[in-house]
Parts: structure tokens; C-alpha cells; sequence
């Protein structure tokens, strides 16, 4: 199922690595562009995409 939606991100022009340094909090400082299409990609907002669940 991970490896469908990995699949289908790259196809919208992420790179597994760009996914990854995400995921890990390896990247600094992201992109504005990066942001606003990752939570397009996900269906949320900028705001819950950033805000940590508690």
C-alpha cells in the first residue's frame, strides 16, 4: 500500500529522496512550492501539514 502511494507521488514529480529527507526532518528549510504540493497531494492545508498531532 506504502509502495502504491510512493509510486503515485514521484509521478507527481517528487523524488524518493525529497520524500525522505521530509519524512526524517533531514531538510532544513523546505521549499515553499514543495510544501504547498505536498499538502495538495494529501488533501490538507499548509497549516496542518506543519503543525505537529498531539
Amino acid at each position: 500500500m506504502a509502495s502504491r502511494r510512493l509510486l503515485r507521488a514521484t509521478k507527481k514529480g517528487f523524488t524518493v529522496a525529497k520524500l525522505t529527507s521530509l519524512y526524517y526532518e533531514r531538510t532544513k528549510n523546505p521549499e515553499t512550492e514543495t510544501l504547498i504540493k505536498i499538502a495538495d497531494y494529501l488533501g490538507v492545508t499548509i497549516d496542518e501539514l506543519l503543525t505537529p498531532e498531539e
